[in-house]
């Protein structure tokens, strides 16, 4: 499972008017912080990639979703280290778990239900 749904029921008080919510902001933002990823990598920045990643890591830690937010904290490691070279790798990997992590998500926040 690409999220602990136990975790992300608990956080919203089992509230699902509140998770809809949740789920519509980060499938909203997600797009937006990996093309900043993408970008930031692209033009070796950073700094940008630091403050992509690390706001990327928030939202994923709201969602509870640990293989997506482990997987972007190595690309975090990899910026902040300035050693960009596995980069494109590990931003593959990012992307295959934040697609997996979309669809579980898109399921949830349609119908609301977590079990």
């Amino acid at each position: 499972e690409p999220f602990d749904r136990a975790e992300l029921l608990a956080r919203v008080d089992d509230d699902g008017t509140l998770l809809r919510e949740l789920i519509g902001l980060f499938l909203g933002d997600c797009p937006k912080r990996m093309s900043e990823i993408k970008d930031a990598m692209a033009r070796r920045d950073l700094q940008a990639l630091t403050r992509a990643t690390q706001m990327l890591h928030a939202s994923l830690g709201i969602i509870c979703a640990k293989a997506a937010d482990d997987t972007v904290l190595k690309l975090e490691t990899l910026g902040l280290a300035g050693d960009l070279s596995g980069a494109t790798e590990v931003s593959a990997v990012l992307e295959n778990e934040l697609a997996r992590l979309a669809r579980s998500l898109g399921t949830l926040g349609r119908t609301g239900k977590i079990f």
